[in-house]
């Protein structure tokens, strides 16, 4: 089982080994602790000083910082989530694609690029924007 230190344990053997000269061998054998666990907790210290062996859930300011944002960023959306664009096949296909026989794939282009610049944006109404067709909500919102 791994032991757990906290983290004025780990400044107060630092600082046996750095401010009295003892050895990290000397300490390690003292405390009944490996040397390695010693030389990590000391470069730890070297490279972030004070806020070093923050532990318990806490986290260190940029690291704070970073999980803030990351927090931000899944708030924004999830670029994986696509029920709007499937939403959207839906109410394709039921208005359009399985009442009409296109001969053709240019055919179909054809149908489905006039649906959705005539019909779908110029006159049908959606109710995620006050019950306004796409466009009137563009020009209401300039």
């Amino acid at each position: 089982m791994k032991k757990k230190y906290d983290k004025e344990f780990k400044i107060q053997t630092i600082r046996l080994i750095q401010e009295q000269g003892k050895t990290v061998a000397q300490v390690a054998r003292d405390l009944g602790l490996s040397e390695n666990t010693l030389y990590r907790w000391i470069a730890e210290f070297k490279q972030d000083g004070n806020s070093a062996f923050v532990g318990s859930g806490q986290l260190k300011s940029e690291d704070k910082a970073m999980r803030e944002l990351q927090k931000m960023i899944q708030d924004l959306g999830n670029c994986y989530d696509n029920a709007c664009i499937e939403s959207f096949h839906s109410v394709l296909k039921k208005e359009l694609v399985y009442l009409e026989k296109y001969k053709t794939r240019e055919q179909a282009k054809k149908s489905i690029f006039e649906y959705i610049t005539c019909f779908y944006n110029g006159k049908r109404i959606h109710s995620s924007i006050g019950y306004l067709s796409p466009n009137n909500a563009n020009v209401c919102a300039v």
